[in-house]
C-alpha cells in the first residue's frame, strides 16, 4: 500500500506531533511505501527531497505571515498530495498550515483521506481571555475570531470529504465536534518509545548524591507551568526530597524559572532544585527509574507522552486535571495546581501506594502503549476505511 502522511513538522523537528508521525510512518514502511509531506521555514537548511529510515520525505517552504495567513510554496504542496499515486492519506492535525493548505482542495483528492487530529485545542479558546500582556491577550482574542469561523465554516465544511477520523482518546478536545462532523472514527492513543520498554539503559550521572527526587520532563513554557510546580514543590514539607526538571533548551520561560528558585529559596529556605537542558534522551529511561514521583504541571494537554514513559518505568505521577491523565492508571490528579504540594507529601509519606501505582502504571503503559501496538492499529484502520 502506498501511504502519504501530511504533517506541519517532522524529523529532524522533536515536538510532541512529529515524533509520532515518525514512529507511525517508519512502522508502517516496513510493509508499505510510505511518503511524508512536510512544511518547513524558508531558512531551513535540511534537503528538499530524502530518504529517512525507509521513509520519503518531501519538504514545503511554506509559513504564516504575522497575520497568520499562509505563504510559501502552497501549490506545490497541493499538486503533489493530488497528483502523487497514493493509495490513503493522512493528515495530522486541524489548524496545521499543511492542513489549511489542503483544505481548501480536499474535494480533489481520489483516495481516502483520514484526519489524525491530536486533539483540536482551537475549540478550547476563550474569547477575550486575559493573558500574561496586553500583546498576548490581544493575539488570543484574534485567534479565537479565527478559530470560530474555521471550525463553524472551513474545517466543517472540509469534514464532508474526509473518510474517517483518528482521536487520542473519546476524550480529547477534538472527539466530539468530529464525530459530529465524520461518519467514520477511531480512537488510537498514543506510545512511548521502546527504550523506555527495556532494561537496558544509558546511564547518567545525577545531580543529586543520593537524595531522593522528583521529577519533570518537559519543554519549558507557559503551557507547562514549570514555575507553578516548582513553587509547590518549595511548598511540601519532605525537604529531604530534590526537584529536578529537564527541559529540551533554555528559552526565556527557563531563565524566569531559574530567577524564580531565587526568591523561592529566600522566601521558603534553600532547596535543592535543577533546571536542566540538553539531557540526552537516551538517559531518560535510566533518570526516570530513580524518581521517586513523576510531576505534571501543565495547564494544556492532549495525551502526555511524558506520563506514559514515566509509567514504563514503573514511576508514580501527579498530575493536573489535563487531557486523559485521569483515565490512566498510576498517578495523583490535582484539579487546581495549589493542591500538588498536599498531594506530593501525601504521596511521599505513602511507600506502598506509591509502589502500587508504579505497579499498575507499568502493566498499564506495557499492555497498551508501546509502539507496535500503535502501528498495529493503525494499519488496521487504514485497511478498513480503504476497503469501504
Amino acid at each position: 500500500m502506498n501511504i502519504l502522511f501530511v504533517s506541519e513538522n517532522y524529523f529532524p523537528y522533536l515536538s510532541g506531533v512529529p515524533v509520532v508521525v515518525q514512529y507511525l510512518a517508519e512502522g508502517l514502511s516496513e510493509k508499505n511505501d510510505v511518503s511524508v509531506a512536510t512544511a518547513v521555514p524558508l531558512n531551513d537548511g535540511n534537503p528538499i527531497t530524502e530518504n529517512v529510515n525507509g521513509v520519503k520525505v518531501h519538504r514545503f517552504k511554506i509559513y504564516r505571515n504575522c497575520a497568520k495567513v499562509l505563504k510559501g510554496n502552497i501549490a506545490g504542496l497541493r499538486q503533489f498530495v493530488i497528483e502523487g499515486q497514493f493509495d490513503v492519506v493522512i493528515i495530522e492535525c486541524g489548524q496545521a498550515s499543511t492542513t489549511d493548505v489542503l483544505l481548501p482542495v480536499i474535494d480533489r483528492l481520489s483516495v481516502p483521506s483520514i484526519l489524525h487530529a491530536h486533539g483540536l485545542s482551537g475549540l478550547l479558546g476563550k474569547p477575550f481571555e486575559l493573558k500574561s500582556d496586553f500583546k498576548h491577550t490581544v493575539g488570543a482574542s484574534y485567534n479565537w475570531i479565527r478559530m470560530q469561523y474555521y471550525y463553524k465554516h472551513t474545517f466543517k465544511n472540509a469534514c464532508n470529504y474526509i473518510s474517517a477520523s483518528i482521536s487520542l482518546t473519546d476524550s480529547d478536545s477534538g472527539y466530539a465536534y468530529l464525530s459530529d462532523h465524520i461518519s467514520r472514527n477511531y480512537v488510537l492513543g498514543n506510545a512511548a518509545e521502546d527504550m523506555f520498554f527495556e532494561k537496558e539503559n544509558e546511564p547518567y550521572k545525577l545531580p543529586f548524591e543520593g537524595t531522593p527526587y522528583l521529577l519533570s520532563i518537559a519543554n519549558y513554557s507557559v503551557v507547562k507551568d514549570q514555575l507553578g510546580m516548582m513553587r509547590e514543590f518549595y511548598r511540601t514539607k519532605n525537604d529531604g526530597y530534590a526537584l529536578l526538571m529537564i527541559g529540551s533548551k533554555k528559552n526565556a520561560y527557563y531563565y524566569k524559572l531559574l530567577e524564580a528558585k531565587q526568591l523561592l529559596d529566600k522566601q521558603y529556605g534553600k532547596r535543592q532544585v535543577e533546571i536542566l537542558t540538553g539531557v540526552d534522551r537516551r538517559c531518560f529511561p535510566y533518570i526516570l527509574d530513580h524518581a521517586s514521583v513523576y510531576l505534571v504541571s501543565s495547564i494544556y494537554e492532549e495525551f502526555s507522552i511524558s506520563i506514559i514513559e514515566a509509567m514504563a518505568r514503573a514511576v508514580p505521577f501527579i498530575s493536573t486535571n489535563v487531557g486523559n491523565a485521569k483515565l490512566l492508571p498510576g498517578g495523583v490528579i490535582v484539579n487546581d495546581i495549589r493542591e500538588m504540594h498536599t498531594a506530593i507529601d501525601n504521596l511521599l509519606n505513602d511507600e506502598s501506594k506509591r509502589r502500587d501505582l508504579g505497579a499498575k502504571a507499568k502493566r498499564y503503559a506495557f499492555d497498551n502503549c508501546r509502539r507496535k501496538v500503535a502501528v498495529s492499529k493503525l494499519e488496521c484502520i487504514i485497511k478498513e476505511v480503504v476497503s469501504n
